[in-house]
C-alpha cells in the first residue's frame, strides 16, 4: 500500500507517517510547502507522480481561538485546501482513497452523551463550521464524482510531541511558576484518545471503511473531567501545583464531549492505551523534551 500523508509535520501527521511505514510505502509532505497561488497545481502534480492508494489529510489549523480572530485563514487551511486536494484526486488519481481528519468540533454542544455520528451538527466556532464544510465537500466528491472519501471526527488527541492544548498549557505554567490558572470550572469533560490509538484507528478505517462519504468518530469512548486529567498529569510530572479554575468559559469550547465509537468498533478497533498510561508517557516526554 502506498500512502500519501499531507500535513506530515503536525502532531498526528508525524506520528501517522512513522506508524504507517510498517504497512507499506509512505510519502510525507507538509501543506506549508505547497502554499501559494499554485498550490492546486502542486497538489495535482504530486498526485500524478505518486498515484497513492490512500491520501490522508492531516493538515489544517487546529486552534479554535484563532478561527475567531482570523476566520479567513482558518477557512483556507481547513476547507479550501480540502476542495483542492479532492479536485486533484478526481483529475489525477481517481482510485485514491481520501481520508480527511475532521473534528468533534462539528458537534458543538451536544444535547446528549455519548455523541453518535447521527447527532445534530451545531458548531460553536468558525473552526467547527469549517471542518463541517470540509466534510460536506468530501460527501460531494463521493456522491457526485465517485471519489472514495471518509471523514474522521477526532476527539481530544494527545500524547508525546503535542506542544499545544491542555497538557502543554498545564506543563508550561507548572514549569514556570507552579501556579496554574485554567479556563472553566474543571468539571468539563473530554474524550481523550492517545496518539498511538489515533494512528491505529486510521489504519483500521483505511482497511475496513466503506469510503462512501461517511463520517466516523475517533475517540476512546470514555469521558474524563479536566480536573481529573490535570490532577493525574501533575502527579506524573512529579509534583503538585496550585490549580485554580477561573470559571470563565473560553469562546468556542463545549461543556462535555464523549464519543460513541460503535461505528469504529464495528470495523475491528479497540483502544489499547489507558488514560493513566497515556498521561504517564506524555509527562515523561515533556520532562525530557519540553
Amino acid at each position: 500500500m502506498k500512502t500519501l500523508v499531507i500535513g506530515a509535520r503536525g502532531f498526528i501527521g508525524s506520528h501517522l507517517t512513522e506508524f504507517l511505514a510498517s504497512y507499506g510505502e509512505v510519502v510525507a509532505v507538509s501543506l506549508s510547502s505547497l502554499q501559494g497561488g499554485h498550490r492546486r497545481q502542486q497538489i495535482a502534480q504530486l498526485l500524478r507522480s505518486i498515484k497513492p492508494d490512500v491520501c490522508v489529510n492531516c493538515s489544517g489549523a487546529a486552534h479554535v481561538p484563532n478561527s475567531f480572530s482570523d476566520p479567513q485563514n482558518d477557512f483556507e487551511l481547513n476547507t479550501a485546501s480540502v476542495f483542492e486536494m479532492l479536485v486533484a484526486i478526481r483529475e489525477q488519481s481517481p482510485h485514491t482513497k481520501f481520508v480527511h481528519l475532521s473534528s468533534a468540533a462539528v458537534y458543538g454542544n451536544p444535547v446528549r452523551l455519548p455523541i453518535g455520528e447521527s447527532a445534530p451538527l451545531t458548531p460553536v466556532s468558525p473552526y467547527g463550521y469549517h471542518k463541517l464544510a470540509a466534510e460536506q465537500i468530501c460527501q460531494e466528491f463521493s456522491k457526485i464524482y465517485g471519489i472514495n472519501t471518509v471523514s474522521l471526527r477526532i476527539f481530544s488527541a494527545y500524547g508525546p510531541g503535542l506542544r499545544k492544548q491542555l497538557l502543554w498549557d498545564v506543563y508550561c505554567k507548572w514549569r514556570n511558576s507552579g501556579d496554574l490558572e485554567l479556563f472553566g470550572t474543571g468539571a468539563e469533560e473530554r474524550d481523550f484518545i492517545f496518539i498511538d490509538d489515533v494512528c491505529a484507528a486510521i489504519q483500521t478505517i483505511v482497511k475496513s471503511a466503506t469510503f462512501v462519504g461517511e463520517s466516523i468518530n475517533v475517540g476512546s469512548g470514555e469521558a474524563k473531567s479536566i480536573r481529573e486529567i490535570v490532577t493525574l498529569f501533575l502527579h506524573e510530572l512529579g509534583g503538585s501545583g496550585n490549580v485554580r479554575f477561573a470559571g470563565r468559559k473560553r469562546e468556542g469550547d463545549p461543556d462535555c464531549w464523549c464519543a460513541d465509537i460503535a461505528s469504529l468498533r464495528s470495523l475491528g478497533f479497540e483502544c489499547k492505551t489507558s488514560i493513566a498510561s497515556g498521561i504517564k508517557a506524555t509527562a515523561q516526554w515533556l520532562k525530557e523534551h519540553g
